[in-house]
């Protein structure tokens, strides 16, 4: 797991040891990139390297708290406009459709998928959410379904959306949403 410290020069190493990451990505191959090939390009150490992360594959989940919880600040989730929610959420990810191509490309589009479900899991709470675990008798439970159906369908429609080129727009794939799930 990488270190989760708030300081700066942690947050900038590892901002720098995931464009090394992700720049080889372009390229080769996780298991063909070594520690060193991404320190280089990071100009980081190797010892700073295995401070904050364990390995390459920690850079990764980094990038993608780092993209989530960003995309996670940018939407308001006490809008009752629904398809504009979903709306922004594409549209943030299509801001993003290098690193999400990158991921696609070398297979590690699941390792994103499952942590982008935690990280949503842990921080989103939708109008319509609330609504159905306040009635709920059993809460936490109630809350499991409800993010394996809402954050799960959104994590692997996005994932059809990379390999589908990026199409439809976001405003087609906020239609598509609103009228599978309607309105309360």
């Amino acid at each position: 797991m990488y270190n989760h410290s708030d300081k700066s020069q942690v947050e900038y190493s590892l901002t720098q040891l995931t464009g090394g990451l992700f720049y080889h990505l372009k390229y080769k191959k996780i298991e063909d990139i070594t520690v060193t090939d991404i320190c280089n390009r990071a100009k980081i150490t190797r010892r700073t390297f295995y401070r904050n992360c364990e390995n390459k594959t920690d850079l990764i989940l980094y990038g993608t708290d780092r993209l989530v919880l960003e995309q996670i600040r940018k939407t308001d989730f006490s809008s009752t406009d629904y398809r504009k929610m979903y709306q922004s959420f594409f549209a943030f990810w299509g801001e993003h459709r290098r690193f999400l191509s990158i991921l696609d490309q070398n297979n590690l589009f699941d390792l994103f998928l499952h942590e982008f479900i935690e990280v949503c899991g842990t921080y989103m709470r939708y109008p319509l959410q609330e609504e159905t675990i306040h009635g709920s008798d059993d809460k936490e439970q109630t809350r499991l379904y409800s993010n394996a159906f809402i954050i799960g369908g959104l994590g692997l429609m996005l994932r059809h959306w990379v390999r589908n080129s990026f199409l439809p727009d976001p405003e087609e794939l906020a239609d598509t949403i609103s009228f599978l799930i309607p309105k309360p």
